[in-house]
């Protein structure tokens, strides 16, 4: 029984090291993620920013999602809801609203990411320092 077993770890292991060893190369894929942020409006306080985050892979960048992002005191929140696929949202104090062109990707999800978070963070501040001087 001990050769059985044996026999058949041996087989699963050489059939599993000679797959490996026919498998091609594949180079790893750098993907970088990037947010920008362009001024809408600021009235009394309420800022409203376009935020887009863009992706990098090999070289080539694609816009994946965007969304119309309200903070600050803008009183009572409209939503519209027009896209089908990302829902008008409140995210960690921030509001989105999605035409019914935001692209593939609600942004919302992409900044659960924390570097993509943290690089809209970076670029919401950036415009608002803009404003401010």
């Amino acid at each position: 029984m001990k050769k059985l077993i044996f026999g058949f770890i041996a087989t699963v292991f050489f059939s599993g090291t000679s797959i490996a060893q026919t498998t091609q190369y594949q180079k790893p894929v750098s993907v970088v993620f990037t947010a920008k942020a362009d001024l809408i409006s600021a009235i009394n306080g309420c800022y409203t920013l376009q935020v887009r985050v863009y992706m990098t892979n090999d070289g080539d960048t694609t816009l994946v999602s965007w969304a119309t992002v309200q903070f600050g005191d803008c009183g009572q929140r409209r939503e519209t809801n027009a896209n089908q696929t990302c829902k008008d949202q409140e995210f960690k104090g921030d509001y989105f609203y999605y035409t019914a062109d935001s692209l593939k990707y609600c942004l919302v999800d992409l900044l659960e990411d924390e570097v993509i978070y943290s690089k809209y963070i970076i670029e919401k501040d950036r415009v608002i320092s803009s404003v401010k001087k």
